[in-house]
């Protein structure tokens, strides 16, 4: 959800090592373009939450999406402000992505392919990580 919002692959120009990875564990996360609607961003937020017991379910990802899309797509009177709020917020979202740079990729050296991670590597530098070091929350990428 965060590839649609920013435009581009998460931690595009970061090399794929097992820091990103012990960063990522302990709640690394990228920003939100500006303009993503709140509903979308708190969906992939709880989509991204550490305890996986917290993360919504396939069902109400569906529900939350055919909601949006009813949101936005069915013609309705009922002057719902939650349904107002929805379908305002996606379509300020359509307007502003028009005017964002086209995103060039970054590491382009990198093969976006998949690979064996080696979990005893990511593991290994977790526990090197001391307690109240002090870890990025998030990532902007420029």
């Amino acid at each position: 959800m965060i590839e649609i919002s920013i435009g581009q692959r998460p931690f595009d120009g970061v090399p794929f090592d097992k820091e990103l990875a012990a960063r990522i564990c302990f709640g690394l996360r990228l920003e939100f373009a500006l303009g993503t609607p709140n509903c979308y961003a708190e969906l992939a937020m709880q989509c991204m939450d550490p305890d996986p017991q917290k993360r919504p379910t396939a069902s109400v990802i569906t529900d939350k999406l055919n909601k949006w899309f009813d949101s936005i797509c069915v013609p309705s009177t009922v002057q719902d402000i939650e349904v107002r709020t929805i379908k305002q917020q996606f379509m300020e979202a359509d307007k502003m992505i028009r005017e964002l740079p086209t995103v060039e990729q970054k590491h382009s050296d990198h093969m976006y392919t998949s690979k064996l991670i080696n979990t005893n590597e990511i593991t290994e530098k977790l526990s090197e990580i001391v307690v109240g070091s002090e870890l990025l929350d998030s990532i902007e990428i420029p």
